[in-house]
């Protein structure tokens, strides 16, 4: 039996076919991407391996789309051409997102710094948020959050400040000059050896 519709002709064999490859390439894709995510959440960041699950699923969804085009003889020679033309044209109108995309896969994949540290970029300092494909989101010690284009971060010099488990912080301490030096540096000594930070 034939169906003909808009213009298409869909026979019976022709919807069990793509009746399938939906309920079960929809699932597939699923349980391959979350297994995909569990294997690389063992080996990469959390950041890392939700970026990969993703990237894994919509390739998975894009295939299965394809399939079912090319299944209702769409000619997917021509639909990938004028995809290409398209992709091309959107590459030149966003030339800054596609740095921003692709400085953030370097910093995904170099990770200099991770979600909770503490990151001086510029005249920019504060705990990271979050590490997105296009930006970073910091919150200042003055409770602002800021978005720092990714492209910026590979650019600059990034100072990760908790990168080491200790730190060291440097005071300035002005006493009076009539003060004896020896017994402040010994007041001095002995308040850090009884805070348990130090």
């Amino acid at each position: 039996m034939i169906i003909e519709l808009a213009g298409f002709s869909i026979n019976i064999g022709m919807i069990i076919r793509i009746s399938l490859m939906i309920l079960v390439g929809i699932p597939v894709v699923r349980i391959i991407s979350n297994f995909a995510k569990k294997f690389f959440d063992k080996r990469l960041t959390h950041h890392v391996s939700t970026l990969l699950r993703n990237l894994i699923f919509y390739t998975g969804f894009g295939l299965l789309i394809v399939s079912v085009l090319n299944e209702l003889g769409f000619n997917i020679t021509a639909l990938l051409g004028a995809a290409g033309v398209f992709g091309v044209a959107i590459g030149f109108a966003s030339q800054t997102s596609i740095s921003n995309i692709i400085s953030g896969i370097f910093l995904l994949l170099e990770r200099p710094f991770s979600i909770g540290d503490w990151i001086k970029c510029s005249d920019i300092s504060g705990i990271v948020q979050s590490i997105d494909l296009l930006s970073v989101k910091i919150r200042t010690f003055d409770n602002k959050s800021v978005r720092i284009p990714n492209e910026m971060l590979v650019k600059q010099r990034v100072t990760n400040v908790t990168f080491y488990e200790n730190q060291r912080i440097d005071l300035v301490i002005q006493v009076d000059h009539k003060q004896n030096i020896d017994d402040i540096k010994k007041l001095i000594l002995s308040v850090i050896q009884k805070d348990e930070r130090c």
